[in-house]
């Protein structure tokens, strides 16, 4: 018996790590693609060409708290997905969450 419980703890371990690993090359991937959520939101948003000031930026980036570091927005990002929080797209600011949903049963049809 006292094998078996060590296999499904050394199990359990590794699952939480997997887990932990896969999470971080997610987030970094995210990271890694050119821009940012606030400069592609000013930048769909700004149709009428005028231009978008640094000011904006750094103010969206404080808002949507890019300015944080990695580790920490990371960490967020975890906690938040397991408490069913995806947050909003970066285009339409509209809840994740809900697109979700709206989609799953289009897609069980």
């Amino acid at each position: 018996m006292l094998n078996f419980a060590r296999f499904v703890v050394t199990r359990a371990l590794m699952a939480a790590m997997t887990l932990v690993i896969v999470s971080l090359v997610v987030f970094s991937l995210m990271e890694l693609v050119p821009g940012d959520c606030a400069e592609r939101y000013l930048a769909f948003k700004n149709t009428q060409g005028s231009g978008i000031s640094v000011a904006d930026i750094e103010l969206e980036r404080q808002r949507l708290g890019l300015d944080k570091p990695f580790l920490q927005r990371w960490a967020l990002w975890i906690v938040n997905a397991f408490q069913g929080e995806f947050g909003d797209s970066c285009i339409l600011r509209v809840n994740i969450a809900q697109l979700l949903g709206d989609k799953f049963w289009l897609s069980l049809s």
